[in-house]
């Protein structure tokens, strides 16, 4: 999956938000660049580290790094925060005025009646 945007500040705050009512969310392979491709400015979007700082903050969520579910590589972050939305987020240093391109790779493990956010703040 994958989407643009162009940046309205020096600091992009990119928040993924998952609610499973059971099962998990699967994230792996973050990519952020600017629409011409040149350098990936997320940080850990691979989840290798097998940690989640120091490089992500959550909020509300059960995710947690997982090595059983992933997409490629030995890890992938995983979630299965129900009954309210669970947060993992990312400060990125951006140029105003820049387009980027955000891709990554998302699976739904047995959730019917999930939902899926990826928000932009400043």
């Amino acid at each position: 999956m994958g989407t643009t945007f162009q940046a309205s500040a020096l600091t992009t705050t990119i928040i993924f938000a998952f609610q499973q009512t059971s099962g998990d969310w699967n994230l792996d392979n973050i990519t952020l660049s600017d629409i011409n491709g040149y350098q990936n400015i997320f940080q850990n979007g691979d989840f290798e580290s097998g940690s989640l700082t120091p490089d992500y903050s959550q909020c509300q969520s059960s995710g947690y790094i997982d090595n059983s579910s992933q997409f490629s590589g030995n890890y992938c972050y995983s979630d299965n925060t129900s009954g309210q939305f669970g947060y993992l987020m990312q400060n990125v240093s951006t140029n105003v005025g820049t387009w980027y391109f955000i891709e990554f790779y998302l699976q739904n493990i047995n959730g019917p009646g999930s939902s899926f956010m990826v928000l932009l703040g400043t």
